[in-house]
């Protein structure tokens, strides 16, 4: 018998298990990466569409008829029905510290229009027409920081909505 053929055969076979082992290896981690980009980038969806909701539902029900205290509690059961709080710890779940504190952020912001709202502001006030501005700021912080966890680049403020800022208008 020949060891030395032997040897060779046996060589290549290890190298060849381990070659199929490590492609097997890198092809899981490269799945598992997708993977958890597709949670993140539905969790972000997710996230936004609640936050987004839950504004709109309680200026809508902060503008319809009824008494300040009928008015109230619509603003209230607005803000809790488009589960801003479910979605804001799901996110936290999966995404990076950056994207979880601008998430908290928005959701301090909407939550200070929620109180502006139930204590009788009108969208005509200055604390109003501030606390919105503070809004889409925060929106678009969030939103710019969530794109560039998921490898896209930040839109700009228009592309956003909300009111612009002279800032925003002079780069126009």
């Amino acid at each position: 018998m020949d060891w030395s053929a032997a040897v060779s055969t046996l060589v290549g076979a290890i190298v060849g298990v381990g070659a199929t082992m490590l492609a097997d290896r890198s092809r899981w981690k490269r799945d598992q990466s997708r993977e958890h980009d597709r949670l993140r980038r539905e969790s972000y969806g997710s996230y936004l569409a609640a936050i987004l909701k839950t504004h709109e539902a309680i200026r809508t029900a902060a503008a319809g008829d009824g008494s300040p205290e009928g008015k109230k509690a619509a603003i209230t059961e607005a803000f809790r029905s488009a589960d801003p709080y479910v979605r804001r710890f799901e996110l936290s779940l999966l995404a990076p510290a950056d994207v979880v504190g601008d998430a908290v952020m928005v959701f301090r912001r909407v939550r200070d229009i929620r109180d502006l709202l139930i204590g009788g502001a009108g969208a005509e006030t200055a604390g109003y027409r501030a606390a919105q501005r503070a809004y889409y700021d925060a929106v678009k912080a969030m939103s710019d920081t969530m794109r560039k966890d998921l490898g896209s680049s930040p839109l700009g403020a228009a592309t956003m909505g909300g009111p612009l800022t002279e800032a925003d208008e002079s780069a126009l």
